[in-house]
């Protein structure tokens, strides 16, 4: 009898070892997952705030300061700012050189999205299926 206790308590024993180590397998991994949803949400999350700020930029240019230049007799708003002087960029303009700018400056790729792009500036349109 006491030799089929002692087995029992050895089988018991290794049951309770084996339960215990999927339990923290189980802990661990959905400790894991958690955080990994948590970090791709906050990622996501700070993408749209970024973009609703490059989007606001481009707006405040479009709404305030391109029809406040334009109103100067003289002012051209054109996308060839740079090769004629006095002049300052197109709204789509602006808001794909400051892309640009910030692209190479960070760790932020920004980039202008149109189904009307300038044909004739390099990688114009959309380049993926996003």
């Amino acid at each position: 009898m006491r030799k089929l206790f002692d087995r029992a308590l050895d089988y018991a024993l290794h049951l309770i070892a084996l339960a215990l180590l999927l339990g923290i397998t189980l802990i661990f991994w959905w400790h894991y997952d958690r955080s990994q949803n948590q970090i791709q949400q906050s990622a996501i999350l700070e993408a749209q705030d970024f973009s609703q700020s490059v989007a606001q930029f481009r707006n405040f240019y479009a709404n305030t300061i391109v029809p406040a230049a334009a109103m100067h007799e003289g002012m051209i708003v054109t996308h060839d700012y740079q090769n004629i002087p006095g002049s300052i960029p197109l709204p789509a303009t602006f808001a794909i050189d400051f892309g640009d700018l910030l692209s190479s400056n960070s760790n932020y790729s920004v980039r202008l999205f149109s189904d009307m792009p300038f044909e004739w500036r390099e990688n114009a349109g959309i380049c993926d299926n996003f």
